[in-house]
């Protein structure tokens, strides 16, 4: 299966992998509807990958929604990022049901690419504080990202979400995400079709020196509980993430061409340790999202050398076997 990517930049093969899954309840705080659908949407479980290739971070998103009726013609939803994005593809289908399964205990231990239609350079200003990039469309996604150029920017980005139909980012919400050259990508989703839609994962990649979960993000989010995958070099402990309030499960040893062949693609056909975090109940009292330091992250894992080269192999191990299905570069 080929992947169809919309480039704007350049990427290289994954190095640290970091996962998460937001399993909501019956909201649709996160969820932008048109102001005549009168249906409750409901998000039934967001889900994301995350992994580092030591230059840039890679996000993939995924989200199943429903409504008692047929649902919308498009609904939208908006993310923060730390920096434009250079690439955007839909992902495999099944990826996260493989990593959700290659983490259920017990499991053994083992002791560039391009694609049609890539975005414009042209841009247009939003105003003094951003600047609206040309859209992007991704299969049914249409990629609209909006960069900040000065932190005092959120009176100006709120007007362009409301006059372009997604709900205003509350100010606690823009504080930790404002920062010149960050970005917040309003995302729409047309024709999902039913009362039921699954769509196919959004793999966005951006520059950036770590891998981040924008968990404080969801602080409207409803309640809501969290898995999340990391896929490191060495094992974690079950309490890297306790101050993010998420427990861990013991890391299991991956190994290429195994029972996870949607992974390794996106590893480099790379060896680690897959571990799989949860928490629940987040926005409920003492599991405020607004009340977390921090995000989740993880740093990008090799020492950059001279000439731009990067150094892995203390990190990683790379088998010299080929995946079944590899990545087709087109």
């Amino acid at each position: 299966m080929s992947t169809r990517w919309i480039r704007a930049g350049r990427a290289t093969a994954g190095l640290f992998i970091f996962a998460l899954a937001l399993v909501a309840g019956a909201s649709q705080a996160c969820i932008h509807v048109p102001t005549e659908y009168r249906e409750a949407v409901t998000e039934r479980t967001k889900q994301a990958l995350l992994f580092h290739d030591g230059t840039n971070a890679h996000l993939v998103i995924g989200t199943q929604v429903a409504a008692a009726k047929k649902l919308p013609e498009h609904f939208s939803w908006v993310l923060p990022l730390p920096s434009l994005p250079s690439r955007y593809a839909e992902a495999d289908a099944f990826l996260f049901e493989e990593l959700y399964r290659a983490t259920e205990p017990p499991r053994p231990s083992f002791g560039g690419l391009r694609g049609k239609n890539a975005p414009k350079a042209g841009a247009f200003s939003g105003g003094v504080g951003i600047e609206v990039h040309t859209p992007v469309t991704v299969g049914r996604y249409e990629i609209r990202p909006v960069q900040v150029l000065r932190e005092r920017a959120g009176d100006e980005l709120n007007r362009w979400l409301t006059g372009s139909g997604y709900a205003p980012v509350p100010a606690s919400m823009q504080q930790y995400y404002l920062r010149p050259g960050a970005v917040f990508l309003a995302v729409k989703v047309r024709n999902p079709g039913g009362e039921n839609a699954k769509l196919k994962p959004l793999h966005i990649v951006y520059r950036s020196e770590q891998v981040a979960m924008p968990l404080k993000f969801a602080e409207k989010s409803g309640i809501f509980d969290v898995l999340l995958y990391t896929f490191t070099p060495q094992p974690l402990r079950p309490t890297h993430f306790a101050a993010h309030r998420v427990m861990g499960l013991p890391s299991v040893s991956i190994r290429p061409g195994g029972s996870t062949p949607l992974l390794a693609r996106i590893t480099g056909n790379r060896q680690g340790y897959l571990t799989r975090f949860t928490g629940y109940r987040f926005n409920t009292p003492g599991r405020l999202v607004r009340t977390l330091r921090t995000d989740p992250s993880l740093p990008a894992p090799p020492t950059r050398l001279s000439g731009g080269a990067t150094h892995s192999a203390k990190h990683w191990r790379t088998a010299s076997i080929r995946v079944t299905k590899p990545l087709v570069i087109r």
